[in-house]
C-alpha cells in the first residue's frame, strides 16, 4: 500500500518551480539511517546554510524505478536539532530489511537530488539515538547453544553465541585498544609501493575513517625520493631490516607515497563470523584498498617464495577508471572482487574470485560490503546482494585479524601489460626498477588522483555465525 502525505501538492510546485540539479557542484550531505526500537526509523541529513527544504523518499524491500514518491514520502520544512528528520514511528522493520531511498534538497533556492540511497537492517536504534543493545552482549555462558565462532582478545579464547555481535567501531575516533597503526616500509608477498605511516595520513575527526595516500615529497622536499634517507621511529616491523629503514641511490629509490593502514593483530582476532564493512572505496591510477581478514599465523613477513600467503578480501576494487588488459577485457574500478585469496611469488587465484560489475565506480558511493566465513565456504555481498561464494579448504581455517588500508601499485596486484587509459602500465613486476620506473610515470598517474583518492570508512561489525 502505498502511503501518502499532505507533501503531494508541496512537492509537485517544487519539481515543478525548482531547477533541479542532479551533477552540480553542490552535493546533499549523506543521510543516517536508524532503525527504531521497538519500532519506527528515522531518516536524517544534517542541516547546511542554504537548505530550505528537505523531502524524504522511502521504500521498504523495494527498490525505485526512477524518481518515485515511494510507500513514505513527506517534505521537511523545519529543522530539529540542527537536521531535517523524517520519522514513522508506526514503520515495523526486521533484521535484513533493505531500506531504499532517496532525499531532494532545496539549496540556495536551486534543488539537489541525492539518488540511489539504500541501507541494510543490521542494528537498532533508541529514541536518543543510542544503539539497541538488545542481547548481543550475552556470554557463552548463557548461551542456549554455541557457535562456530571463537574469538580471541589479549591471549584469551572463548566461544561466541550464535549471532552475537563480537566487534564494532563506528570511528568516532581510531580507538588503540582495537587498532594498531602500521609504522614500516611494505614488504611481501606484494611490496607496494609505499611507506606506511598511519598516522601521517589518517583522520577520523568527522566520525568516518579515511586513510588518503600523500607524496613523499610533502612531508620531505622535493627529490628526496632519489637521494633521501629513512630510518623510522617507533617501526611496527623488524628492527635493524629494510622494514624500517632505507636510503636511496640511483634507480634504488624510496617508496614515493605515504600511505596508511590498520589492523587488530594481537588486540582482536577471531576463527570463522560474518564481517560487515561500510565503505566508500579509493580512486585513481594503481590505487586499491585493504580491506581483508590476515591469517594471524602467516605473518607478511614470512611469506617469502616458499609459502603462500592467503587473505580474505572483504572488498577490492581497483582505482583506475579506465584499465584494461591486453586481450580488452575491461577490470578497472566499476569490477569489485571478495573471498579467499592464495598468493605465491609468481602467481595467485585472483582471476578466480567471485565479481561483481556496476554501471558507476565502486569509489562512487558509500557501500556495504559483507563476507560470511566458516570451514568450508566464503559467501560474499554487497549492499545485502550475495553476488558469489567460494568452496576453501582448511588452509583458511585460522584465526584471524582485520585489515583496513589503502595501497598503490606493487609486485602482484596489476598484471603486466595492461592499459590504463591511454598508457601502458609503467613497470613490470618482475624488474628490478619496478618502483624507479612507476615513478617516473608520475605525470600519468597522478593527475588522476584527487579528494576521492582514500578509503573511507564509516563501520565495520562482525558478527558470530
Amino acid at each position: 500500500m502505498i502511503e501518502y502525505f499532505p507533501f503531494a501538492k508541496l512537492f509537485l510546485l517544487t519539481i515543478l518551480f525548482t531547477n533541479v540539479c542532479e551533477n552540480a557542484a553542490y552535493k546533499p550531505p549523506e543521510a543516517k539511517v536508524e532503525p527504531l526500537h521497538p519500532m519506527g526509523l528515522r531518516i536524517s541529513i544534517p542541516d547546511e546554510h542554504g537548505i530550505t527544504l528537505v523531502a524524504f523518499h522511502i521504500n521498504i524491500n523495494e527498490d525505485f524505478d526512477g524518481l518515485e514518491a515511494g510507500r513514505f514520502a513527506k517534505d521537511i520544512l523545519k529543522i530539529r536539532n540542527g537536521r531535517w528528520t523524517f520519522q514513522d514511528k508506526q514503520v515495523q522493520l526486521r533484521r535484513d530489511d533493505i531500506i531504499y531511498y532517496w532525499v531532494h534538497v532545496v539549496y540556495e533556492g536551486l534543488g539537489y537530488n541525492l539518488i540511489d540511497q539504500s541501507h541494510r537492517v543490521v542494528d537498532f536504534f533508541n529514541s536518543d539515538g543510542t544503539r539497541y543493545i538488545g542481547d548481543t552482549t550475552q556470554s557463552s555462558q548463557n548461551c542456549m547453544t554455541t557457535s562456530t565462532t571463537w574469538i580471541s582478545e589479549k591471549g584469551e579464547q572463548r566461544q561466541a553465541c550464535p549471532g552475537q555481535l563480537i566487534f564494532e567501531d563506528n570511528f568516532d575516533n581510531l580507538n588503540s585498544t582495537k587498532w594498531n597503526e602500521w609504522k614500516r616500509f611494505s614488504g611481501s608477498p606484494n611490496h607496494e609501493f609505499v611507506i606506511y605511516m598511519t598516522n601521517d595520513v589518517t583522520d577520523t575527526s568527522d566520525g568516518f575513517l579515511r586513510i588518503k595516500p600523500v607524496l613523499l615529497d610533502t612531508k620531505y622536499g622535493i627529490n628526496f625520493v632519489s637521494n633521501g634517507r629513512i630510518i623510522l621511529e617507533d617501526c611496527t616491523g623488524r628492527i635493524g631490516t629494510d622494514d624500517c629503514q632505507r636510503q636511496a641511490a640511483g634507480s634504488y629509490i624510496l617508496p614515493p607515497l605515504i600511505s596508511g593502514r590498520i589492523s587488530t593483530e594481537g588486540k582482536f582476532e577471531f576463527l570463522f563470523g560474518r564481517v560487515e564493512v561500510r565503505a566508500k572505496l579509493p580512486h585513481g591510477d594503481w590505487v586499491f584498498p585493504v580491506i581483508t581478514l590476515h591469517n594471524a599465523e602467516n605473518t607478511l613477513d614470512n611469506t617469502l617464495e616458499s609459502r603462500s600467503h592467503r587473505e580474505i578480501r572483504i572488498a577490492s576494487s581497483m582505482g583506475n577508471e579506465e584499465l584494461r588488459t591486453g586481450s580488452g577485457e575491461t577490470i578497472n574500478n566499476r569490477i569489485l572482487t571478495a573471498g579467499g585469496l592464495i598468493a605465491s611469488w609468481n602467481e595467485s587465484n585472483a582471476e578466480m574470485l567471485p565479481k561483481r560489475r556496476s554501471s558507476e565506480s565502486w569509489s562512487k558511493n558509500f557501500h556495504i560490503f559483507e563476507i560470511e566465513w566458516n570451514d568450508s565456504l566464503i559467501k560474499v555481498k554487497v549492499d545485502g546482494v550475495q553476488y558469489g561464494e567460494q568452496t576453501v579448504d582448511i588452509s583458511f581455517g585460522k584465526s584471524s585479524y582485520l585489515t583496513l588500508g589503502v595501497a598503490v601499485g606493487g609486485l602482484h596486484e596489476f598484471e603486466d601489460h595492461i592499459v590504463s587509459g591511454r598508457y601502458i602500465k609503467p613497470w613490470r613486476n618482475v624488474e628490478a626498477k619496478a618502483l624507479y620506473n612507476f615513478y617516473r610515470a608520475k605525470d600519468k598517474w597522478y593527475p588522476t588522483w584527487d579528494t576521492t583518492t582514500a578509503l573511507v570508512v564509516d563501520y565495520v561489525k562482525v558478527w558470530a555465525l
